[in-house]
């Protein structure tokens, strides 16, 4: 049996609003390939987690528990991994998620509890790793893995097709009234190559799109269930404009009365594409500003027209769909002034919208341009870390440093005055594993 953890980053709140989608999507397909599989959202169990986990792990016919690592988790799965190590020394504990995708071999090394880091899709992966675990063979396919010999690289996993993709929801993983909202993926993958994201990478720059019929299937059960939002997580919602129309014209048809948001890039907006959306529910978009420096932009293989992103607003908002902007600070190249002058463009915004989401200092992940390139970026690290831990924040730039950072970050908060900005609900979860 595998069982599959979402681990809870610091400051994640008790009772998970949002499903573990991720966990679902690998559970649906090893059950469909007649493995046993389970998913433990320990965002949801909150205080009571480590008991939970400790049931889980009497199962005497667990062999593989798999977690999703992020660089905001990874020092709390580590100690899930050394506690399942305590109760079953017999369990092969791997990690997948973007933390995994594109960690260096020296990660790996330094976990002496985990065994491997799938590189890729877990769907298509861990039911192969099981089966040549059957065989006895000393690597994996998809997996970077630990021997007694060392460290073996697999490479990596092959894409899923679309006829290979379940759903969580349709498959029956978890109720689907049991999170405040729903998460779907109508596509995977991005075309793109913008140098601060790992999505490029981890695609391949290919697109992965999931069935029609899957996806208004699971809108329909969700609706049924009485689930009021759903909202598609699909890095760009819009690529394939004749297919997001199908998809839209699909909704609307539906007539569940079912909300739902995206991300995307402004550049796809049209108004025929805003208009089926409004028809369809769509109630919030958000578009990714990062800088209103089109010099920075540039140097990061991303291009925007501020009159063009700042009419597509209005555009959005003229058909009843609200807007958030995305826009972060760090960029090479970018100066204190330009992150002032991006500050002054999103303090414009407010005429026309209030959902502004707060500034992100950029940070550098395993599998970012950023970070492979950062000498040709003129980037200097100051990670210190160990090797599981990606720099992150922990850089400078040729024009800023972290002292800048810090008083970017004052800045915003003495610019945004006394404007509410939303807030989480539940207690936070100080720790509810070990």
């Amino acid at each position: 049996m595998v069982l599959l953890l979402r681990v809870p980053s610091t400051g994640d709140r008790v009772g998970a609003i949002d499903p573990p989608i991720s966990q679902g999507l690998v559970a649906a397909s090893l059950r469909t390939r007649g493995f046993a599989a389970e998913v433990l959202d320990l965002t949801w169990t909150g205080d009571s987690g480590l008991e939970t986990l400790a049931t889980a792990l009497r199962d005497n016919s667990l062999s593989i528990v798999g977690m999703s690592a992020y660089q905001t988790n990874m020092e709390r799965c580590l100690r899930i991994a050394a506690f399942i190590r305590r109760m079953r020394p017999d369990v092969r504990i791997l990690l997948g998620g973007p933390q995994a995708t594109h960690m260096p071999i020296a990660g790996l090394a330094a976990m002496a509890d985990v065994a491997g880091l799938c590189r890729g899709p877990a769907e298509i992966a861990l039911p192969a790793y099981i089966q040549a675990l059957a065989r006895g063979e000393s690597s994996y396919e998809g997996f970077l893995h630990r021997f007694e010999a060392g460290i073996v690289d697999g490479g990596r996993p092959p894409m899923p097709s679309p006829a290979e993709i379940r759903s969580p929801v349709v498959d029956g993983l978890w109720p689907p009234d049991r999170y405040s909202f729903a998460v779907s993926f109508s596509s995977r993958g991005c075309p793109y190559g913008c140098s601060f994201c790992y999505t490029p990478a981890s695609s391949g720059r290919r697109m992965l799109y999931s069935p029609l019929e899957l996806v208004l299937r699971e809108v329909a059960l969700l609706a049924s269930a009485g689930v009021p939002h759903l909202f598609f997580a699909d890095p760009i919602f819009i690529v394939d404009q004749a297919r997001t129309l199908e998809l839209l014209e699909g909704l609307r048809l539906l007539h569940t009365g079912l909300s739902f948001s995206c991300e995307l890039r402004f550049e796809h907006v049209t108004e025929e594409i805003l208009a089926a959306m409004a028809r369809a529910g769509f109630v919030k978009v958000a578009y990714g500003l990062e800088t209103a420096n089109e010099r920075v932009l540039a140097g990061i293989r991303k291009s925007t027209d501020l009159q063009r992103f700042r009419e597509t607003v209005r555009r959005t908002l003229a058909h009843g769909i609200a807007v958030e902007a995305f826009y972060m600070f760090g960029l090479p190249g970018e100066t204190f002034d330009d992150v002032l002058r991006t500050f002054d463009f999103v303090a414009s915004l407010h005429e026309v919208t209030d959902q502004i989401s707060e500034p992100q200092q950029v940070q550098l992940y395993f599998g970012t341009n950023l970070l492979d390139r950062h000498q040709a970026y003129g980037i200097e690290l100051l990670h210190e870390g160990p090797a599981y831990l990606s720099p992150a924040k922990n850089f400078r730039t040729q024009t800023l440093g972290p002292d800048d950072f810090s008083a970017l970050e004052e800045e915003w908060k003495r610019r945004r005055g006394d404007r509410p900005q939303p807030q989480n609900s539940g207690p936070a979860i100080a720790c509810p594993v070990p």
